[in-house]
């Protein structure tokens, strides 16, 4: 039986919702009607969908199924919308699922959810119609979690995963793909129109203050690489991409798979530039050779810190000499690297940190991201937090948002972390600049944004001469999620 299904990303962010694309791909397939319906929340502590009559236009569609994607930074909006469809049609299936759900089922439970999807939906979704088109009884569906009839939570383990090569391509035909493939900074110093791509799902590593595993688990799915150049094909066929990244967590694990990967990449003559995201000990000059002679710009490494000490805590499974021995290869093959970095770690001292400023000076990365240590539901570092009571998870004061605000102050106060922060980033922020005023395309919407939107043009002018690089940062990444940039 067709059913009508309503798909909801609560906070329009920088990069298409994939997951919900994948999901929407498996149900148009099964002959299902979908529509998807993003929300323009993007900080906004006073959005209110119920009051902007966004609930109602949902329910009048009449939709058999809402299905609502949850991550920890969007849970007050989720929980909102919970209430608002709850309250004007208490009976409506609502279905959550994402990273916050799947690891905090209990959470969308108590909130009001019928049944929460854990881990990757695309084959869990169609079971959870079966079940609402009563032809199946959810005690049967692996991967849910849900109430009995005694109220009581009951949670079925997922007991296996998607096969990747088995999904079709994401349903972009259903979100207003403009808004995503604007030019955007995603390939640092590059002004281009990007695409995103998965070609394999889950990690190998073991980082506590990573929460990937939890929805792919910990081996990798590899999708077959004429699939991926096809679905290339098709990003720059449809939407003009000018470029990529590689979304995998770690897409270089195995270096016959990226040699294969680049010289596919190149006998299809799609001409991209692109980047992708690499481990320090997934990483080596053949990989190097290979990427460099694809078109590939920029590797992204999560470094995260420059004390051992450190790495060990957070069970990054490298070493600093690692991650020397990456960055080294990369100036040797004119690979562009990016370099990220956490500060704020539970027992990080002064003298650990400078340890990190001396490795960045000595890496030389070409790009940093850094952010606050957060503690995502799901991760050990979440465990722990709870365990020692360093801070109140449940609050609704605590921002989730790692580029936000410090999490642990165990050894500093807030101000000192911020500090540190903006003195990281201050070199990285020109160097940023500079990559960008050398593009004509990056000029024109330059000019643009400021006949457009002269008082926001102004406030950025004012953030760069100060040199408030964390205020600026946030500043842009507000303006380009917001389409005005």
């Amino acid at each position: 039986m067709r059913a009508n299904i309503i798909l909801i990303n609560p906070q329009i962010g920088f990069s298409p919702p994939l997951g919900l694309l994948y999901l929407a791909a498996v149900l148009e397939r099964a002959n299902h009607k979908v529509e998807i319906i993003e929300f323009d929340s993007y900080n906004n502590e006073n959005f209110d969908p119920e009051r902007e009559g966004l609930v109602e236009k949902i329910i009048g569609k009449k939709p058999d199924l809402i299905c609502i994607a949850c991550m920890t930074a969007h849970v007050k909006i989720v929980r909102k919308l919970i209430s608002s469809f709850k309250k004007i049609r208490k009976e409506i299936p609502l279905v959550i699922g994402g990273p916050h759900a799947t690891a905090l089922p209990e959470d969308m439970l108590n909130a009001g959810a019928g049944i929460v999807i854990l881990g990757e939906g695309e084959g869990t979704i169609l079971r959870v119609i079966d079940y609402y088109q009563g032809k199946i009884k959810k005690e049967s569906i692996d991967g849910i979690a849900y109430r009995d009839s005694d109220n009581k939570i009951r949670i079925n383990a997922k007991t296996n995963y998607e096969d990747v090569n088995k999904i079709p391509f994401p349903a972009y035909n259903l979100i207003n793909m403009d808004r995503y493939l604007a030019r955007n900074y995603s390939i640092r110093g590059y002004w281009l129109r990007n695409g995103w791509v998965f070609t394999s799902r889950g990690c190998p590593g073991r980082c506590t203050f990573c929460a990937s595993s939890l929805t792919h688990g910990y081996g990798v799915r590899e999708r077959n690489i004429d699939d991926v150049i096809e679905e290339l094909k098709f990003l720059s066929e449809k939407y003009k991409i000018e470029g990529f990244d590689i979304l995998d967590d770690t897409f270089t694990v195995k270096t016959e798979r990226v040699v294969e990967f680049c010289r596919k990449l190149r006998e299809s003559g799609l001409n991209l530039k692109w980047g992708c995201q690499a481990r320090v000990n997934f990483f080596n000059e053949t990989q190097a050779a290979a990427l460099k002679g694809a078109g590939c710009l920029q590797v992204d490494f999560g470094v995260e810190s420059g004390s051992q000490n450190i790495l060990n805590y957070l069970k990054k499974g490298i070493t600093v000499e690692q991650s020397k021995k990456a960055f080294k290869i990369c100036k040797k093959y004119k690979l562009r690297s990016l370099a990220t970095f956490m500060i704020g770690t539970p027992y990080e001292t002064m003298e650990d940190i400078q340890k990190t400023k001396e490795l960045l000076k000595e890496i030389k990365p070409d790009y940093i991201g850094l952010f606050f240590t957060t503690p995502y539901p799901g991760t050990g570092l979440y465990q722990q937090t709870l365990e020692n009571k360093w801070l109140d998870l449940r609050s609704d004061d605590l921002s989730w948002e790692s580029n936000a605000t410090p999490k642990f102050t165990m050894n500093f106060t807030p101000g000192e972390l911020h500090k540190i922060y903006n003195n990281l980033l201050e070199d990285n922020l020109k160097k940023t600049v500079a990559g960008y005023i050398k593009q004509p395309s990056f000029l024109f919407d330059v000019i643009k944004f400021s006949i457009l939107h002269p008082l926001d043009s102004f406030k950025l002018l004012i953030l760069l001469g100060q040199g408030k690089s964390e205020e600026l940062i946030n500043a842009l990444r507000e303006f380009r999620i917001k389409g005005r940039f």
